[in-house]
């Protein structure tokens, strides 16, 4: 078969490439449900495995042109879900409360750390908090740029607690 051929199997519009001879191929996944295809120029050329399935893609021929999968029609556009706009000072506001209802919890204890895992956890959720507080602010204010600056810090924090708590005391 030739190039317009193989794309004439998969159903493809083809403008032509100036690609002319014969031992092209038109390739097409067995996994049901899979839509992968593609056109090549011979088996050694072949597309070898889907690159979504992870399948062996096989060879159409002309006769069973076909598409092995039934493209599933469009739901009508009456079920789709209009898409909302997301208040910005709502989810601001109800990401504040919930920063203060944590810090709450962890001051609400009212205890002095004992040793010196837990006097680094608490300099730790201190220091997660106040950044936590900065960059709503930033958000706030619209420097989007400096709040997500502030990100790395907090998450860095928040893994040198953990380590604080849950790493080994030995040194090496």
């Amino acid at each position: 078969m030739n190039e317009q051929e193989a794309y004439k199997v998969l159903g493809w519009p083809h403008h032509g490439n100036n690609n002319e001879g014969n031992g092209w191929l038109a390739f097409r996944c067995p996994t049901p449900g899979c839509q992968s295809e593609g056109v090549a120029r011979s088996r050694e050329f072949g597309f070898g495995r889907c690159g979504i399935c992870g399948a062996i893609m096989e060879p159409v021929d002309s006769a069973s042109a076909a598409p092995s999968v039934q493209v599933p029609k469009p739901a009508p556009a009456s079920a789709a879900k209009p898409a909302v706009a997301p208040n910005t000072q709502q989810e601001l506001a109800r990401a504040q409360k919930l920063g203060e209802q944590l810090e709450e919890l962890v001051f609400q204890r009212r205890e002095c750390p004992d040793d010196d895992r837990n006097i680094l956890l608490m300099a730790y959720w201190a220091l997660i908090f106040d950044f936590q507080k900065g960059i709503l602010a930033e958000i706030e204010s619209q420097r989007c740029g400096s709040a997500f600056a502030l990100v790395r810090p907090c998450i860095e924090a928040l893994v040198r607690a953990h380590v604080a708590v849950k790493g080994s005391r030995a040194y090496k």
